[in-house]
């Protein structure tokens, strides 16, 4: 959904159309929304994981990625690819021209929202990407090609709900999108704390054994 689709869905589900000065403050309102979105998710750390194909050796994050915690090429042999500059990333690029199989997805270069992987892939059998990242929000107004609402939909419409209901004064309405908002906050923090820390995978030495 683009950010105009998302202004004129919400201002419907507002019953606000036609309303001129809802249209003006409408953006503002997303703005406080996101600002308050991106404070909480810094706060918490919060991480989520995702999968990506790739049918060429470049490939564009979604635009809830603040920070890449760890990056791998699915079912590779190696547990977590490593991310060069630019030019150490070049050069074993074309290195990797004629041993696409041992390089192809060991090493990652960063260029603003666009990974680089090396190695060679073929466009009619697309590999799988695995991410793990700490979370961010891009502003809608920019049209991401993947925004934040499209992943996160009911958490960032609880977002703007808060600014809403001030706006329009609708204060009966309040703790229902406090709460709202706050649970769907706190089954983010679960799921990143998860993605932290798997069930079974803390090391913890076992009962009776000596080092």
């Amino acid at each position: 959904m683009t950010y105009d689709d998302f202004k004129t869905y919400y201002t419907r589900g507002k019953w606000r159309t036609g309303d001129t000065d809802w249209d003006t403050d409408l953006p503002q309102l997303i703005r406080k929304a996101e600002s308050r979105i991106s404070r909480d998710l810094r706060r918490q750390d919060i991480m989520a994981a995702t999968e990506i194909p790739v049918t060429e050796p470049e490939f564009s994050l979604p635009s809830d990625v603040r920070e890449i915690a760890s990056i791998r090429l699915k079912g590779d042999q190696y547990p977590q690819g490593q991310f060069l500059n630019l030019d150490k990333f070049r050069q074993i690029q074309q290195n990797s021209q004629n041993e696409g199989s041992y390089f192809k997805g060991k090493y990652f270069a960063q260029v603003g929202n666009k990974i680089l992987m090396t190695g060679t892939v073929d466009a009619s059998a697309p590999d799988t990407v695995l991410l793990d990242y700490y979370m961010g929000i891009e502003p809608y107004e920019n049209d991401p090609a993947i925004p934040f609402y499209d992943i996160h939909p009911d958490f960032y419409e609880a977002a703007v709900n808060i600014q809403s209901y001030e706006y329009l004064k609708d204060y009966e309405t309040a703790s229902i999108y406090e709460t709202t908002y706050s649970g769907l906050l706190e089954d983010m923090i679960r799921e990143g704390e998860y993605k932290t820390h798997p069930a079974g995978q803390i090391a913890s030495q076992p009962a009776g054994y000596v080092l």
